[in-house]
């Protein structure tokens, strides 16, 4: 197979995805695709924190929703056992 020989997509096709060579190289590509979603966004500590309203924002207003309103309260509670689903505030 010359420099200048045609090639078809048939052949192409089967090199990479058939031959030894053509499955590493979709491997590596592959690889290197995953390792672009999960790379870490934070670069030392400028970080994105999404924190949440104060609390006399949230219960000082009331707010709407769909056509209706709402007025939020607080109120305070003992801390269950299974802190699973207890978020720890800043």
């Amino acid at each position: 197979m010359g420099l200048f020989t045609k090639v078809s997509l048939n052949d192409i096709t089967d090199r990479l995805f058939y031959k030894d060579n053509g499955q590493i190289f979709v491997s590596i590509i592959f690889g290197f695709a995953l390792a672009l979603l999960f790379q870490k966004v934070c670069k030392d500590r400028k970080c994105l924190i999404i924190t949440a309203p104060d609390t006399k924002e949230i219960t000082s207003n009331i707010h709407e929703f769909e056509g209706e309103c709402y007025h939020y309260t607080t109120k305070a509670v003992h801390c269950p056992e299974d802190t699973s689903k207890v978020i720890k505030s800043v």
